[in-house]
């Protein structure tokens, strides 16, 4: 699974950071407490994610921070949902598959395509799954570290090995 991994110093406490986490679980709407966040305070850390699913963000990602150095550096890792990595995974692999050994009936008899109708299959399947998965696995994983450095005024960061 790709996962995103950055080191960043704080310059919050890592007090301030489960406070901020804690207060990140619900929002008031008028005179509703709605919960927006699931979230889990760890010993060492903190994990996040989108509760809601809306048409721009339908598979939000999965926010880890680990506190490191007595809480002087914050390291965060960022990985897509279960869910969409699963549907994204199986549809690389059946939809190309499909698109190559499609067959046709001509004159009544069933035939398989030809090579240079195959590759244009091919060719047409890739231009449309590369676009989808880019806005519905690897955008907002992108959006997820920009919120999180501006929310906890993050800086120096380093990014480590990316994926696993």
């Amino acid at each position: 699974m790709i996962a995103l991994k950055y080191k960043y110093n704080m310059t919050l406490t890592p007090e301030k950071v489960n406070s901020w986490v804690e207060n990140k679980s619900y929002e008031r709407i008028n005179f509703f407490k709605l919960r927006k966040y699931k979230l889990l305070i760890l010993s060492n850390g903190f994990r996040i994610r989108k509760r809601n699913f809306n048409n721009q963000q339908p598979f939000p990602p999965e926010i880890i921070g680990k506190y490191e150095d007595q809480g002087k550096t914050l390291n965060i890792k960022i990985q897509p949902s279960l869910l969409s990595s699963l549907i994204f995974g199986i549809s690389w692999i059946i939809f190309p598959f499909f698109a190559v050994t499609m067959k046709v009936y001509v004159n009544g008899t069933m035939r398989p395509l030809d090579l240079g109708v195959r590759l244009n299959n091919l060719g047409i399947t890739l231009l449309i799954l590369i676009p989808i998965t880019l806005y519905f696995i690897i955008w907002p994983i992108f959006k997820a570290r920009k919120w999180i450095e501006f929310e906890l005024k993050l800086t120096n960061r380093k990014k480590q090995n990316g994926c696993r």
